[in-house]
């Protein structure tokens, strides 16, 4: 049995610790070797996905939730708020402020886009802020049933 150098005992340990993002598209969706493409069991709508206009709360959300992101660089939402909507205003500055603290503190990083840096950042902070923007979100929508108390529980 051959004995391992210290350089290759290093590089054994790092990709032991590490994470693998999959960015090939062209091995993820080939037919033969990925079991995307052959679904088992009928075919059903995920959660969320349809409404009467063909527009799913599963698709809106994520969209709201970057757009209380991307209001600290560009100051402006996708999507108008509905009119006397004070209180999402509120929750934007203070998304705004924790995203300057963040970038501040190197917990975030700004260039070439936010990137997370600090997980317990993201709990402690921004993560309760996105909830109560999320609740934001959820008043302005007459679908849905779910109390503002729900929302919290589930998010944070």
């Amino acid at each position: 049995m051959r004995k391992q150098c210290h350089t290759c005992t290093q590089i054994l340990a790092i990709w032991r610790e590490g994470v693998l993002l999959m960015d090939e598209v062209d091995m993820i969706l080939h037919p033969l070797k990925s079991e995307l493409n052959f679904p088992v069991g009928l075919r059903q709508a995920l959660d969320l996905t349809t409404t009467k206009n063909n527009k799913g709360l599963r698709w809106e959300i994520p969209w709201f939730l970057m757009d209380a992101l991307f209001y600290h660089s560009t100051g402006k939402l996708s999507v108008p708020l509905a009119e006397g909507s004070r209180q999402a205003e509120i929750v934007l500055g203070k998304i705004k402020a924790v995203i300057d603290e963040g970038l501040g503190l190197r917990l975030l990083q700004g260039t070439p886009h936010l990137v997370l840096l600090n997980r317990s950042f993201y709990d402690l902070k921004l993560k309760p802020l996105l909830a109560e923007w999320l609740v934001q979100w959820f008043s302005f929508q007459s679908k849905t049933k779910i109390t503002n108390e729900q929302i919290y529980r589930r998010t944070c």
